[in-house]
């Protein structure tokens, strides 16, 4: 089963399979499912084999008695000192080894799993397609990885025919007291990175011009944006552009091989799903819309697993990406919220 709500759209588009088996099938418009773990074969899911629904969002509330209530709960209070310190030293470890030379950059994750009442899922989707009108909003539920749902900001790879566009978003500050602090030298080296790996991942298979630096504002934050667009080469597509790019520097690190080392030593957990990609491609039509799995939580056994990350350079503060996880769980924190125990 899948909803989804694409940026933008006023439409939550459902599919359900209903027993059928979800073969690789690169048939007409697909869903794609990458996890975090590049060796993990890439699944295609193909619309043809899932009956298909359209729900109008006021048609969605309508059946509901009141519109969705604010978060009744402080979440972010069920996290205790000793995963604030956990990270911490993740954090102070990540920067020995940029010290020493091991890496540039470094993407840290983290999880927090919290218990739950009964759900009311009607409220939940209300709360999650309201969640942020411009990112894309899923609930999955595959057979082998569970239930999943997300509200991620970050496009990872758009194409039409030979034209393509994707993102560096990388860079975290949030708003304080209704304005904005200056941007650091911290986040923009950080930004650059991501911008100069993304252009060497995929120069091979297209040629590449680069937009202007601008912000990407999402609720009470704001990343650095830079959008790059041009031509997939001929012989390529939109999605083999999307494999080169994972896992891109903003949800691993500089350089990639280093950085995944890293985490693969040092994350206390499987990121599963969590920084992989998903979304859709068309290889009839030439088409590929396709996200970065970030902004998301996984369903297990009466809990859900929240995942955040945030870019470790030379610069970082551990207490201050403590706090900037805390930030980005905050999205699927208060879709949630009314149901923790």
């Amino acid at each position: 089963m899948l909803c989804y709500v694409l940026p933008g759209e006023d439409r939550i588009n459902c599919w359900f399979s209903f027993g059928r088996p979800l073969r690789n099938d690169p048939t007409g418009m697909t869903f794609c499912i990458q996890p975090y773990d590049r060796d993990t074969p890439l699944e295609i899911w193909s619309e043809s084999n899932f009956e298909r629904h359209q729900i109008d969002f006021k048609e969605l509330i309508s059946l509901k008695n009141m519109p969705p209530q604010s978060a009744p709960k402080p979440w972010w209070e069920l996290c205790s000192l000793e995963e604030g310190r956990s990270h911490k030293s993740m954090v102070k470890t990540a920067l020995n080894s940029i010290d020493s030379g091991v890496m540039d950059k470094v993407v840290l994750a983290r999880t927090k799993s919290i218990g739950l009442q009964q759900v009311h899922w009607l409220e939940f989707l209300i709360r999650l397609v309201t969640a942020d009108p411009r990112s894309f909003r899923y609930v999955l539920n595959h057979p082998d990885w569970g239930v999943w749902s997300g509200a991620t900001p970050e496009t990872l790879i758009q194409s039409e025919n030979d034209q393509f566009n994707t993102m560096a978003l990388a860079g975290t500050r949030w708003q304080i007291d209704q304005g904005w602090p200056e941007w650091t030298d911290k986040e923009y080296e950080e930004h650059r990175w991501v911008v100069q790996e993304i252009l060497q991942s995929i120069e091979s298979e297209a040629h590449c011009e680069t937009g202007d630096l601008t912000n990407h504002e999402l609720g009470q934050m704001q990343h650095l944006r830079t959008d790059i667009f041009g031509v997939i080469k001929p012989g390529s597509s939109g999605l083999q552009l999307a494999q080169c790019l994972h896992p891109t520097p903003a949800v691993c690190g500089f350089p990639r091989e280093s950085a995944n080392g890293f985490i693969q030593n040092h994350e206390s957990f499987d990121r599963e799903l969590y920084a992989g990609f998903l979304g859709f491609w068309n290889p009839e039509g030439k088409t590929t819309q396709l996200f970065v799995n970030l902004r998301c939580l996984k369903w297990s056994n009466g809990h859900v697993h929240l995942f955040a990350g945030g870019g470790i350079t030379r610069d970082s503060d551990p207490e201050h990406e403590w706090i900037e996880t805390q930030r980005k769980m905050s999205t699927m924190g208060h879709v949630i919220a009314p149901f923790i125990e």
